[in-house]
């Protein structure tokens, strides 16, 4: 790993990859927040 630009992309990558993951928990946490929602009112 050369100083320089390396730690920039990392930055950059973290970046990314926070993103991909916010996405990822957003997409698999909502749907079962708003499954639970009307189940806990249905029951």
């Amino acid at each position: 790993m050369p100083p320089g630009p390396s730690p920039n992309l990392d930055l950059a990558a973290a970046a990314a990859a926070d993103d991909v993951v916010l996405e990822v928990v957003a997409a698999v946490w909502q749907p079962t927040h708003h499954i639970h929602k009307p189940l806990n009112v249905g029951s």
